[in-house]
């Protein structure tokens, strides 16, 4: 395992919090609390959820309809790069590049929600979330992915090595701490990274717990600060001690 530690240069594209409440919020409500936010938040769109369906009449005709339902609104801060996504059932928080640190984002995130706790009232949280979005630069040439990646795919010994593209995905489960994390590796060849001589590895750690606890409590949070320990636990046992150096 890599040593965990602070990198000053740090790959992270995007860090969430995410929080889910039950039972969920009439979206008038939602939109009472965005228009109090304006001045940090100048930036506003409604969040959709669309649903499709296909009739097939007895004559064999297909009618194609979609239906949209309103779901939250989605804020955004100008130019700092802090986005608040509202919904009926949940509150995001994240943090886009350049990412400063937790503490940034942790003290950002829970001004708002302290903010929309006494003004809401959201009954029960339901589930709370850290995801940190990394992208990885990697010199290239070089010979294995193993250079940088602990948990890189593997092709059988006798097939043809080169890769252009993967897409990895593992659940993490850790029973005695009640959480859960989703790992995606992937690799996806753009024009940005032949240009600069590198290959682009995404990063995507979701971590999670699934519990039930008021809204007000500082469980919350402490659940929250837990969720990026295990975050960070992950990202450093899933790069090389080569890789951390490219990021001091």
């Amino acid at each position: 395992m890599v040593a965990a530690r602070h990198l000053e240069h740090a790959p992270i594209r995007e860090g969430m919090v995410d929080i889910q409440f039950e039972p969920p919020i009439p979206l008038e409500r939602i939109e009472r609390f965005a228009d109090s936010l304006a001045t940090e938040f100048p930036k506003r769109t409604r969040l959709w959820q669309h649903s499709f369906g296909v009739e097939i009449s007895t004559g064999g005709k297909h009618n194609a309809a979609s239906e949209g339902t309103p779901l939250g609104v989605r804020l955004e801060s100008d130019p700092s790069g802090r986005i608040l996504s509202i919904r009926t059932n949940g509150f995001a928080f994240s943090r886009l590049a350049p990412y400063e640190d937790w503490a940034d984002l942790r003290e950002t995130a829970k001004t708002v929600w302290d903010r929309f706790v006494v003004d809401v009232q959201p009954e029960v949280v339901s589930r709370m979330a850290v995801r940190f979005i990394n992208l990885l630069p990697l010199p290239a040439p070089f010979n294995d992915f193993s250079e940088y990646l602990t948990a890189a795919p593997n092709v059988p010994p006798n097939l043809p090595q080169g890769l252009s593209a993967f897409l990895q995905r593992v659940v993490i489960v850790d029973p005695a701490q009640n959480r859960k994390a989703i790992v995606t590796q992937a690799l996806e060849e753009s024009q940005s990274s032949v240009q600069t001589g590198t290959v682009g590895i995404f990063l995507d750690i979701d971590t999670f717990r699934v519990a039930r606890v008021d809204s007000p409590s500082p469980e919350v949070w402490a659940a929250l600060d837990q969720l990026r320990d295990f975050k960070n636990a992950i990202f450093f046992d899933h790069i090389t001690e080569k890789t951390a150096e490219l990021f001091q």
